[in-house]
């Protein structure tokens, strides 16, 4: 890579300039990729593993959303906080949850999430109403 008159010359890409602000973009991306692994790699550690058993003995090695026993366990976090090293969580923010539950524990997050980008957090009362109510109609 070569600076350029404010701008990033990636020789890679034919010779064609990136201005700075795409470059800081693709760099901070690369960056946060890389936290990211950093984080994962902690799942690995000692640490989460002594604290992922206790978790999976306190449900009694079953799902407690469709308590089977006999699938694949993952340990789910309700929330993350940033900093936090995974197994610094306290009990009732950690789940025992198969493979599948698991899976529509962290859709039902991100939809959670997209739906936060709706609602101000003063309506987020009534839409907790709401969902309830369209809870009730569907089971």
């Amino acid at each position: 890579m070569n600076l350029l008159n404010g701008s990033i010359q990636i020789e890679r890409l034919s010779g064609r300039s990136v201005p700075s602000g795409c470059c800081r973009f693709l760099l901070r991306r690369r960056i946060m990729t890389k936290s990211k692994k950093a984080f994962l790699d902690k799942y690995k550690h000692p640490l989460w593993q002594k604290r992922r058993l206790e978790i999976f003995e306190k449900a009694k090695f079953q799902c407690q959303m469709c308590y089977l026993e006999d699938k694949t366990l993952h340990v789910h976090h309700q929330y993350y906080e940033y900093g936090k090293d995974p197994w610094d969580y306290p009990d009732e923010s950690l789940h025992c949850l198969c493979e599948d539950c698991h899976k529509k524990a962290e859709s039902n997050k991100k939809a959670l999430k997209e739906l936060a980008k709706i609602f101000p957090p003063y309506d987020a009362g009534e839409m907790l109403g709401y969902m309830y109510v369209v809870y009730k109609e569907i089971t």
